[in-house]
């Protein structure tokens, strides 16, 4: 019941966000618009064969992150508002929250799929090789993602390469 609920509003999330991506170039990704169309169309077929509602589940629960994301990455820099303390705290939850909800729960998500292999082997050839191509993936997408957030963090704070640049340009110009 929960799931009849809360998928298409998920849904309607990634169609719309993926419409605003590609009419505003500015925040397209091709990564992001492959994740969104990827995500419309397994999680539909997962719906129509009722299968695999857990996993469905989990990642719909990571979309917890997205507010701070959009807040954090598109909002406040595109309003000039970067650096300020409001800002930095955002940045933070976002980092923390995704780690949270997207990163930690990666070894019990993999502990799960090796768990119900055996399930998984009575369902059709192609709902498998569906299962296969796409449990994973938005593990490894979330750590990728999680990367590139904790090193444009490091680079805000003064730990990143960029910063490193300009503190050893600037001790050069000394």
């Amino acid at each position: 019941m929960i799931f009849d609920t809360i998928l298409p509003i998920t849904l309607g999330y990634f169609l719309y966000d993926t419409t605003v991506m590609m009419i505003d170039r500015e925040v397209y990704m091709h990564l992001m618009v492959v994740h969104h169309v990827v995500s419309l169309v397994v999680w539909t077929l997962a719906y129509y064969y009722r299968i695999f509602f857990y996993y469905i589940l989990v990642m719909i629960a990571t979309e917890v992150t997205t507010p701070f994301l959009h807040i954090a990455i598109f909002f406040f820099p595109k309003h000039g508002l970067t650096g300020t303390k409001v800002h930095l705290v955002l940045g933070l939850c976002l980092v923390a929250g995704f780690f949270l909800f997207r990163v930690l729960p990666i070894p019990f998500l993999a502990y799960s799929w090796w768990a119900t292999r055996s399930e998984m082997l009575t369902l059709s050839p192609t709902l498998q090789l569906i299962a296969i191509c796409t449990l994973p993936v938005p593990s490894i997408l979330n750590l990728y993602w999680f990367v590139l957030l904790v090193r444009g963090a490091l680079s805000k704070l003064g730990g990143g390469k960029e910063s490193d640049q300009k503190q050893s340009g600037k001790k050069r110009s000394d």
